[in-house]
């Protein structure tokens, strides 16, 4: 769901293989979100987590962060590339220039596409506020898994919550799950 016509700016392939690995998307966003966090030095604010009118969509914003894109992609290619087998997911901001940038990774056969778009087409190589963007197939998952992001307190990873969503963080094998590491691990 784009406001915008964005233009492409650069496209990048990286070779991958699946690692045997078996991690939920759940657990891949939770891991993504706890790490970009700590990459961020994000020691004194929460994220602003919100949902959209239509009700499938999730934004997680961090304001006043700036950013080389490239160590982005370094850290966080491959895990978005993960969630976005299940959701989609993309990350908002702008450049240097106050340009939007868009900047997506997903898995195409035995590769890993990164895409940056812009409105104006032209490439950055910072991104200013970060501001990812998950788009729920139901509305419902979309809810329960706002409710929880809502609920996580960012600053030492730990969400308290109603036994009442039991179900729904079972299903997505959130309860006590240890960190996700690797989804993917790159060709040599």
């Amino acid at each position: 769901m784009l406001l915008r016509p964005y233009k492409e700016a650069s496209r990048l392939k990286i070779p991958v293989e699946i690692a045997d690995v078996k991690v939920t998307p759940g657990q891949a966003l939770l891991t993504l979100l706890c790490d970009v966090n700590e990459w961020l030095d994000i020691i004194e604010a929460n994220p602003c987590i919100c949902g959209s009118n239509d009700g499938k969509a999730i934004y997680v914003l961090y304001r006043d962060v700036a950013f080389v894109i490239s160590e982005f992609w370094e850290f966080f290619a491959l895990i978005m590339a993960k969630i976005n087998q299940t959701w989609e997911i993309c990350a908002f901001g702008t450049t240097e220039n106050q340009d939007s940038i868009r900047l997506s990774a997903e898995k195409v056969g035995p590769f890993v596409e990164l895409t940056q778009q812009t409105i104006s087409g032209s490439s950055s190589d910072a991104l200013r506020t970060l501001c990812f963007q998950l788009i729920c197939d139901e509305k419902e998952t979309a809810d329960n898994l706002l409710e929880f992001l809502k609920k996580v307190n960012w600053l030492v990873d730990v969400a308290v919550m109603s036994w009442r969503k039991s179900s729904f963080l079972k299903s997505k094998s959130w309860l006590c799950c240890p960190k996700a590491k690797p989804t993917f691990a790159t060709q040599d």
